[in-house]
């Protein structure tokens, strides 16, 4: 490598990293920014949503409070005397879950199930409930606001207003006595809403609690250093703030029912951010708070997760050019061929910086649009697209590299040669038509399953009709002809592609299969490619024991010769899933599936085929649908392996062993990840007809449920 070469290489690499920080900065700011956004949406849901439970709490406790006085509406005429009232709310206290209940009456007094408070009227929202005060017919409140006596410092007392009911009893002294009651009181433990309050995102370290209009705890947070005061707005007032927010301000808007969202840097220098959110129909506000540090956490996460992808593109583009730069360099050509491998170069740079500038763009869109869910989908999708025509671009520059260096593995299994041939005749048939080529295919198999690598040879004989169709001109002739001859107890198939397309001059054939060699003719100026498609064939069939023979001559058309040996074998019958026929009908398809997104999937492609389609999330599921289905309502069953409750497999066994004619002949194939001979065997043994391997290869699928 000339030392002109060598700075080239360095520049570059300095460049890339250049870039590289340059932009993982720009993007670090721009993602900060989205994940505080981001976190602070989540905290304002998280708010709302424990405003929601704690309000549904207090609506059904009310509702329990309600009911008490309709019952005393109904058993007032069968209660004579004062224990008879007091046993009633005993009774109540067990049927409601309330720890006491307690009357008001007109007089502002309060009956318990043992006494009577003469001075109740003095409670706090005890003459509120009587007097219907700014028409306040519920209430809410802590054990200081009311008589000590009467509730421990655990609990909660709720009260609601009632229609007044009378009761004509006999009192402690034997006197009859007329009540009028219009009030319900009952007590509850603090931690039926403390329970609703329990933080499990933010890695346990945000803390949530619930004061009143005095900013004294309801519920207390379980921080050890907050709980040492008894007011919330004590504790708020020892920190400081951003944005010249004041405390006795924020204060304010609390108390005034406001819902809040601030940064605050409590007594203890902890940064945090802070929402107050106010509780419908309570003097109450819940208050969530989450260190700072889990923004920076979060942020520096994503930070490192960019690096790396970065880091991957330009890892991805320097593999790229040093293998370009080795093959360059190492090729005994490289003076005769310099210009070729020059516009090569080229062509490649071109190839992989535009895939490169789409993806670039489409990060500033992204990054423009992260508040947009639609768009942001959009450049996703169109991202992923990208990077995979990257990914691909790459892949075939190694694939030649490591063909070279023997790295590749080949599979041995059945194939069938058949079958594969008619894959690649309905792939070029639609290409064929467009360029009006008469496209002649013979065959003659006298042993079609044989052991060997299908991908590897398809990727070769795809590419031979390729560069036919690409140099044969509109109306023109193409011939695939595949034979056999058996020898030495191995079977040596001939695949033979022949057009009457430009040809190649004869002094060309021999570097035909040589890297970068491109013969320069009018149809080969106006078409794309590489120079390593038939240098990759030829290592491919030989790495098979075979040969590929060239035959050409210019404006006549070209010949090739594709000979290689195999073992003949047949194909497992456990490989052959049964197909499910139609029967000109609409097939009924129960699909049983635990991972919500692959259900969701599975059903729309299903559904835009014409099936119609039922869900089940875990095994017995599946098998109460169909024990529940009419006879011979379903058509086929796919069944996954892994679920929750019942797996697929044992699914599988209780269906067939439903006492109904169906279960024992409905189709039911296994759609599992896990395709280790053993899981087959066992889906066999369970008594499934197949099993589909993950990920799902839809066109097969739909082929086997349409029986093409």
């Amino acid at each position: 490598m000339s030392l002109k070469q060598k700075i080239t290489i360095i520049i570059l690499i300095v460049v890339s990293v250049i870039l590289a920080v340059l932009g993982s900065a720009a993007y670090y700011n721009r993602l900060n920014d989205t994940i505080n956004d981001s976190i602070l949406q989540n905290m304002k849901e998280m708010s709302e949503h424990d405003v929601k439970n704690i309000k549904s709490t207090l609506d059904s406790t009310w509702r329990d409070l309600e009911s008490t006085g309709a019952r005393l509406e109904v058993y007032r005429d069968r209660i004579d005397d004062i224990e008879q009232f007091q046993a009633f709310l005993r009774v109540e206290k067990v049927a409601t879950f309330f720890s006491k209940i307690y009357m008001i009456d007109t007089n502002g007094n309060v009956y318990t199930d043992t006494y009577i408070i003469n001075d109740g009227v003095n409670l706090k929202y005890v003459s509120d409930l009587m007097n219907g005060v700014a028409g306040q017919t519920k209430c809410v409140g802590w054990y200081s606001e009311i008589s000590s006596s009467i509730v421990d410092k655990n609990s909660l007392f709720y009260g609601v207003t009632i229609d007044k009911i009378s009761l004509n009893i006999k009192n402690s002294l034997g006197d009859q006595e007329e009540l009028e009651f219009v009030g319900v009181i009952g007590i509850a433990n603090v931690l039926d809403i403390a329970k609703t309050l329990e933080i499990s995102s933010f890695d346990g370290r945000g803390l949530s609690m619930v004061i009143d209009t005095n900013g004294d705890y309801v519920v207390r947070p379980k921080d050890d250093i907050i709980s040492q005061t008894n007011n919330y707005f004590d504790w708020f007032k020892t920190g400081s703030f951003s944005n010249n927010d004041n405390a006795d301000e924020i204060i304010t808007r609390v108390k005034n029912n406001e819902s809040l969202y601030i940064r605050y840097t409590n007594g203890n220098n902890d940064p945090r951010i802070v929402t107050f959110t106010h509780i419908p129909e309570t003097e109450w506000c819940l208050i969530l708070t989450i260190p700072l540090s889990v923004l920076l956490e979060q942020s520096n996460g994503f930070m490192w997760m960019t690096i790396l992808v970065l880091m991957v593109l330009v890892l991805a583009f320097l593999v790229f050019l040093l293998v370009i730069v080795k093959m360059w360099s190492s090729s005994h050509y490289a003076k005769a061929e310099s210009k070729v491998k020059g516009e090569f170069l080229s062509s490649m740079s071109h190839e992989i910086r535009t895939p490169l500038n789409g993806l670039i763009g489409l990060n500033h869109l992204m990054k423009q649009n992260v508040d947009d869910p639609v768009k942001l989908h959009t450049y996703l999708d169109k991202s992923d697209v990208t990077a995979n025509y990257l990914l691909t671009l790459i892949n075939d520059i190694l694939d030649y590299s490591k063909l070279q260096d023997g790295k590749v593995e080949f599979e041995s299994k059945p194939y069938d040669l058949v079958s594969m041939l008619d894959n690649i005749v309905t792939m070029f048939q639609d290409r064929m038509n467009q360029k009006k080529i008469n496209f002649n295919v013979t065959s003659a198999f006298e042993h079609s399953v044989i052991l060997g690598d299908e991908t590897r040879l398809k990727q070769v004989i795809i590419n031979i009709l390729g560069n036919a169709v690409k140099f044969t001109s509109e109306g023109g002739t193409i011939v695939l002809d595949v034979s056999q001859e058996l020898k030495e107890s191995k079977v040596f198939t001939k695949f033979i592609i022949k057009d009457n397309g430009c040809g190649m001059n004869k002094d060309f054939i021999p570097k035909i299969f040589e890297s970068f060699a491109q013969e320069s003719n009018e149809i080969s100026k106006a078409t794309e490619g590489t120079g390593l498609g038939m240098p990759i064939s030829k290592l491919i069939i030989e790495k098979m024991g075979g040969k590929i023979l060239v035959d050409s001559e210019v404006n006549v058309g070209s010949t090739f010769t594709v000979i290689f040996p195999a073992v003949m074998t047949s194909l497992d019958s456990q490989e052959k899933v049964a197909v499910v026929k139609k029967n000109n009908k609409q097939l009924h398809i129960l699909v049983a599936e635990d991972n919500e997104l692959n259900a969701e999937v599975l059903e729309d492609i299903l559904k835009l085929e014409g099936f119609t389609v039922v869900l089940a999330t875990n095994g017995q599921e599946a098998v109460d649908i169909f024990k529940e289905s009419k006879l011979n309502e379903f058509d086929v069953i796919l069944m996954d392996g892994q679920m929750p409750v019942m797996n697929g497999f044992d699914a599988t066994k209780a269906i067939r062993a439903l006492d109904r004619e169906d279960a024992k002949k409905i189709k039911i194939f296994a759609c599992t990840a896990n395709t280790i001979s053993g899981e087959r065997a066992k889906a066999v043994e369970c008594g499934m007809d197949g099993l589909i391997p993950k990920p799902l290869n839809i066109e097969k699928l739909l082929k086997l449920l349409n029986n093409e």
